[in-house]
This record gives C-alpha cells, sequence and structure tokens, in this order.
C-alpha cells in the first residue's frame, strides 16, 4: 500500500478528530476508516496536539455534552413509559432518576449551576422603601437576626 501525503495525513486526522467529537470510539472510527486501532489512536493525538489547550477543554466539553444528549435520548422514552415501536409502558423512577443526574451534569457543563449572589439587605432596603418605612432602621433590627454581610 502506498503511502499517504502529508495532506492525506492532515484529512485523515481531521476525519478521526470530528468523528471522535461527535461521540464515536476510536475502535468504531478505526473500523469505519479501515485502518488499525493505534493507527487511528496516534492520528487522534496527532490531532489534539495541533490544537491549543483552550480547544482540547472545549473538544472535551463537546464530546461529553455530546454524550449526554445520547443518553437523554435513550432513556427519556424509558424514563417517562414509552417503549420502542411508541408502545406505552410504565415510567420508571429508576431511569427518571438517572435522567435528573443526566440534566445536572449536563447544565454543570455549560456552567447554569453557579451560584446566584443575592444581597438580602438590599432587597430588604427596597422592601423598606416601598413600605414607607426607614431603611437603615429595619436594616439594623434584621441585623440582629442575620450575619452582617461581608461587604457592609
Amino acid at each position: 500500500m502506498a503511502r499517504k501525503t502529508a495532506i492525506e495525513m492532515q484529512l485523515q486526522q481531521k476525519t478521526i478528530f470530528d468523528m471522535y467529537i461527535a461521540g464515536n470510539s476510536i475502535q468504531d472510527i478505526a473500523h469505519h476508516l479501515g485502518i488499525d486501532y493505534r493507527t487511528c489512536q496516534s492520528n487522534l493525538k496527532m490531532a489534539v496536539s495541533k490544537i491549543d489547550v483552550t480547544k482540547n477543554l472545549e473538544m472535551e466539553m463537546a464530546r461529553d455534552l455530546t454524550a449526554l444528549e445520547q443518553l437523554f435520548k435513550v432513556f427519556w422514552p424509558i424514563a417517562i413509559g414509552k417503549v420502542t415501536g411508541g408502545a406505552q409502558g410504565e415510567p420508571s423512577l429508576e431511569h427518571a432518576e438517572f435522567i435528573v443526574k443526566v440534566l445536572d451534569r449536563k447544565s454543570k457543563l455549560l456552567g447554569l449551576d453557579a451560584n446566584k449572589r443575592v444581597d438580602i439587605y438590599h432587597i430588604i432596603e427596597q422592601w423598606a422603601e416601598r413600605e414607607g418605612l426607614n431603611p437603615e432602621d429595619v436594616i439594623e433590627v434584621v441585623g440582629t437576626l442575620l450575619p452582617a454581610p461581608a461587604d457592609r
């Protein structure tokens, strides 16, 4: 078999990389392309080594999100009681709990789980003003019930 040109090698590396990002295993990619597993693995490593760390993190995130989406598609129908062929079955609490874990992981990957800081003192001040009370007096009373905020 003739050796591949540099361009053919780069195209193969890109194909392997794209298939890997799409959620395919190295074994599946090698089989699909008709190449040896180790060749596929080394081509993937070469492709990854050419990208910077940010892109590598994006690649891992994209792969994880793709995997989570695939899990959701498989287990959601079972969780709600639909089985293959559209027949109705019993909803599965076990699978529903698994779906919640999948969605939780997805929200963490997307940064949707970040804690939102709430300034309770500001909310109390606004409430006091709406009620026609002196905000400073209300805050003084509330301050005896709540811990003092770090930035006050």
